[in-house]
């Protein structure tokens, strides 16, 4: 498995795996209304398909790269609806952290394009 493959993947585990942790903190702790609920699985189910493309890129061939494109591509929808909808004036604290992901997406989408050309 080549360098950039195996960066891209162990960024995207570590993404996952940090949001796992999040999303399970904010059921444990947050209110537990539909709508607070549903948010927090959302966050679950983004970070559970991050751990599935970290550890399907490089393995599984074509799936692998679907799977991280599809990852990277709904952090790039997240951060411009999130930029539209008035996240900067009301969810600044959130910037750094878009702004990292907004990166590795933007890596792994190179990442993957060339590992699909590569022999």
């Amino acid at each position: 498995m080549k360098q950039h493959v195996r960066v891209v993947a162990f960024l995207w585990g570590l993404v996952g795996a940090a949001f796992a942790l999040w999303g399970l903190w904010g059921l444990i702790t947050e209110e537990h209304s539909m709508s607070v609920v549903t948010s927090w699985l959302l966050v679950l189910a983004f970070a559970l398909l991050a751990v599935f493309a970290a550890l399907s890129f490089g393995r599984a061939g074509v799936l692998g790269r679907v799977m991280v494109r599809l990852v990277a591509g709904l952090v790039l929808v997240y951060s411009l609806a999130w930029l539209l909808f008035g996240g900067v004036d009301d969810a600044l604290s959130y910037l750094p952290a878009l702004v990292c992901l907004v990166v590795l997406a933007t890596y792994s989408f190179v990442t993957a394009s060339r590992e699909a050309r590569a022999p």
